[in-house]
């Protein structure tokens, strides 16, 4: 495994550890928040749900999701690899789409939302770099 797929595992798992801990925060109703940003305000907002479900127990789902995806990727590297990346691009566009939201619509900013969203795009970005390096060789 490339240094870039370790980083790539590395993020996943950051992702997994910081979805968890938000939802876990969720579950015992406190909020987890850098001072100076309002984390309560974003995830209790109408946006902090889809389907009724709160977004930091589907972003445990998804990001487990995606590394079950990643490890398929590395069994099965064509067809595993189209996944990973179709997967990777998906929740870069979610992520992409939820910071839009945080700036732009509610106008406020949750810490936590923020550090998931960036390393999600960083996932994102990473995943289809390293699938463009792989399809030159």
């Amino acid at each position: 495994m490339n240094i870039l797929k370790k980083l790539i595992l590395c993020l996943i798992i950051i992702e997994i550890v910081l979805s968890a801990i938000l939802a876990y925060s969720a579950l015992t109703k406190t909020t987890l928040c850098v001072s100076g940003f309002d984390c309560g305000a974003v995830q209790d907002s109408v946006y902090g749900k889809i389907f009724g479900i709160k977004l930091s127990y589907l972003g445990v789902f998804a990001f487990t999701g995606l590394l079950i995806v990643f490890f398929l990727s590395l069994k099965y590297p064509k067809e595993g690899g189209y996944l990973f990346l179709a997967s990777a691009t998906i929740g870069g566009i979610g992520a992409a789409c939820f910071l839009f939201i945080q700036f732009f619509i509610i106008g406020k900013i949750c810490s936590s939302c923020l550090a998931i969203d960036t390393l999600a795009l960083v996932i994102c970005f990473d995943s289809w770099y390293t699938f463009l390096q792989e399809k030159k060789t």
